[in-house]
């Protein structure tokens, strides 16, 4: 069934054209020289007098509906839902369904399979209401041609990069065509220049109008100081994206509106300086080991230094103060190509040493990953000269965060290896994600002290190194032992699925695991097998915020499949028995529910 709705998608695709064409034949008429109509495929057929141009009407009308309007209708919703079915169980399926549509195109581009039809639909439209004006038809035609081979050469499109060089060659071709066409026009000169000089009116003061509502929308921001976000977020886009994602979603829940974040958005440098400009109230910065050699981070600072945008640094444990020999050094890392990059923004490298000055004499809030949410309040509290609305916001939404108290009631629980900072920001991310998008409350066990929830879903974070870390295997025993399902999440591409190799060295070697257990070493290894068993569901803490909610649906999805099935025996857990002592491991009696994925 997927491979036959996939080839009727080719098909339709392919005589689209044609198809828009005839059913739109009635439509096309010629004038004649006393004020009448006839069709232009059937002189012999009077346009719009009744009789049998009006059945062809009403025919048209239904084949319209059904070719184009209900062609259209769904590469348009498959467009919309791509990100979002690309992610669940079924995704690989839709991509077979719709193969015909985003095959053709980069994976990024996914969305030109919609351009690509639309250009097709007025390809085909403007011969048949434009049959009576050659001259305006070919105008019209030589603007689309022109507009739509510009869309191709900027976005490149096509997976191939031959294919997108013969798609302007073609452009190229059908301009060079119609302007030849426009040439030979004989006896429409008149009725050619009226409609060149409509068009180049119609350009003119189009343009005059637009400029006038830019100068006027421009003169408004700037005397009622409009600011679309509410604040900008500055961080190392490679050392810490994921520490950063926390941060920004928890200034966010509670600002009045968004936070930027660059990574949501695909701007150059020059246009992400602009928004810091121009377009937010206050900087908050993140500072770590190396926020201060990126050349992103090194532009933002001296924007906000020369634009006077109040800025609120946080610095994390791993950041040290440089002096002004290390500020050159960092400064020296660049190449040529950094330096050009910032030029054009009017950014020389004298202006980023004096802005380093300023910033490190700024008293920065000190925070460590690893701290818990109130002692993240605590130090917010103590920030000196921070703009209070930035403040104000983060205790705010920090104090409503309480992941590891106890007697915190939630329906999910979070395990991780919360000895490494990046997986405990990575599932914190993932805790904040799900209790927005789902509406359940979230715990995540981040302590020993904390032994479970009253929850009766636990999603395992894995990351890297995280199966020899004895907090991380014995919060998943404990989970399994009090009769919770587990979901497996993959947060990390550096996660690597163990072999049995590997799961005899746990078992006979004593210094895999990072200290001593305190559970029988074989009850680990079979949990560990249980869970890991197959593959787990996908998420990725420092994509986009489009991408990271897909997931998180995703995930959610799976949550309500687990409780829907609850009680009817698909899914029942047991809780883990002890096991006799064995040389050889022995599998966990636990049946535990883990999630399949169809990873892309």
């Amino acid at each position: 069934a997927v491979e036959v709705v996939g080839a009727q998608g080719v098909v339709v695709l392919t005589i689209y054209v044609w198809l828009a064409k005839q059913a739109c034949l009635p439509w096309q008429c010629y004038a004649n020289p006393d004020g009448s109509s006839v069709m232009a495929s059937r002189p012999g057929v009077s346009c719009w007098e009744g009789g049998e141009h009006s059945v062809m009407i009403v025919l048209s009308v239904v084949a319209a509906l059904v070719y184009l309007v209900g062609f259209m209708s769904v590469v348009a919703y498959a467009t919309a839902v791509y990100s979002r079915k690309v992610v669940e169980e079924a995704g690989v399926k839709f991509l077979r369904v719709h193969n015909y549509l985003f095959g053709r195109f980069r994976k990024d581009r996914y969305y030109y399979g919609l351009l690509f039809n639309l250009r097709n639909l007025m390809f085909a439209m403007s011969p048949i209401f434009l049959c009576d004006d050659p001259a305006m038809l070919v105008i019209v035609m030589t603007l689309i041609v022109c507009t739509f081979s510009g869309l191709q050469c900027w976005l490149q499109p096509w997976r191939f990069s031959l294919v997108n060089k013969c798609d302007a060659a073609v452009a190229g071709v059908m301009i060079v065509v119609m302007s030849g066409a426009g040439l030979l026009m004989e006896g429409h000169q008149d009725k050619a220049i009226e409609d060149l000089t409509l068009f180049v009116s119609v350009l003119f003061y189009g343009a005059l109008v637009l400029a006038v509502l830019l100068i006027i929308l421009a003169g408004y921001k700037y005397a009622t100081s409009l600011k679309k976000y509410s604040a900008y977020l500055g961080f190392d886009n490679f050392g810490a994206p994921v520490l950063a994602r926390l941060v920004h979603l928890l200034l966010e829940e509670f600002s009045a509106s968004r936070v930027f974040f660059d990574t949501d958005h695909e701007l150059t440098l020059a246009m992400t300086l602009q928004v810091l400009a121009f377009e937010t109230p206050q900087f908050v910065l993140i500072l770590t080991r190396s926020t201060l050699s990126r050349v992103w981070c090194a532009g933002e600072i001296t924007t906000a230094c020369r634009y006077n945008v109040p800025m609120f640094p946080i610095e994390f444990e791993d950041f040290e103060a440089p002096g002004e020999a290390m500020v050159d050094k960092l400064l020296s890392l660049w190449d040529a190509s950094n330096v050009v990059e910032l030029a054009t923004s009017g950014i020389a490298v004298d202006d980023i040493r004096q802005a380093y000055g300023q910033l490190l004499q700024m008293a920065g809030v000190k925070i460590s990953r690893t701290d818990s949410m109130d002692d993240l309040v605590a130090v917010a509290e103590k920030a000196q000269g921070a703009s209070t609305s930035v403040v104000g916001a983060l205790k705010r939404k920090l104090t409503t965060v309480k992941s590891g108290v106890s007697g915190f009631s939630s329906l999910l629980s979070v395990v991780v290896n919360y000895t490494d900072p990046e997986a405990l920001c990575t599932a914190r991310v993932l805790a904040r994600q799900i209790q927005r998008r789902g509406k359940v409350q979230v715990v995540c066990l981040e302590s020993p002290k904390v032994t479970g929830s009253s929850g009766d879903i636990t999603l395992v974070v894995l990351s890297n190194q995280c199966l020899p870390a004895v907090e991380f295997a014995e919060s998943v025993v404990r989970s399994i032992s009090s009769g919770q399902h587990l979901i497996a999440v993959q947060a990390d591409q550096g996660f690597v699925y163990p072999g049995e190799e590997m799961y005899v060295t746990m078992t006979t070697q004593p210094g895999f695991f990072s200290g001593e257990l305190s559970v029988p070493t074989h009850e680990v290894v079979g949990c560990y097998k249980a869970l890991l068993g197959i593959l787990a569901l996908r998420y990725t803490p420092a994509a986009p915020l489009g991408t990271l909610g897909a997931e998180a649906d995703a995930i959610l999805a799976k949550v309500k499949q687990i409780r829907m099935n609850k009680g009817s025996g698909i899914i029942a857990p047991e809780k883990v028995s002890p096991a006799p002592p064995s040389t050889e491991p022995e599998p966990c009696e636990a049946e535990v529910a883990v999630c399949e994925t169809a990873s892309l």
